[in-house]
């Protein structure tokens, strides 16, 4: 969306701060380190945005990083069942190991990228 001419990210990823840094690296001029990052984090969002149970899976997220005291949603949204529990801790876990953060601020990544 930026190299269609977009300003910003505007989304209710549970991650924004990765997306402060992906438009910060691209403004910087480091497209590549800006796509690099996106593409890391595309798992997680597409997870994420699953129609019907993204707003169940955003909460449960910004739960695990401290953001709200209870994952819970009221009705009629969707609750997270056991597999897709499981499913959300496969898929943080594989974007935590790929180098993109599953907690923590964008400084983390901005130092890894400023040293690559």
């Amino acid at each position: 969306e930026l190299m269609a001419g977009a300003t910003g990210a505007m989304t209710g990823f549970a991650f924004p701060e990765i997306l402060v840094q992906i438009v910060s690296l691209y403004r910087s001029g480091d497209v590549e380190a800006a796509a690099d990052l996106f593409y890391r984090a595309v798992p997680l969002m597409r997870f994420e945005f699953q129609e019907g149970i993204g707003m169940a899976i955003r909460k449960e997220v910004l739960f695990r990083r401290g953001a709200l005291a209870s994952p819970a949603t009221r009705p009629p949204a969707a609750q997270l069942d056991r597999s897709t529990r499981e499913a959300l801790d496969r898929v943080m876990a594989w974007v935590a190991q790929h180098g993109v953060p599953s907690s923590g601020g964008a400084a983390s990544s901005a130092g890894r990228h400023a040293r690559s």
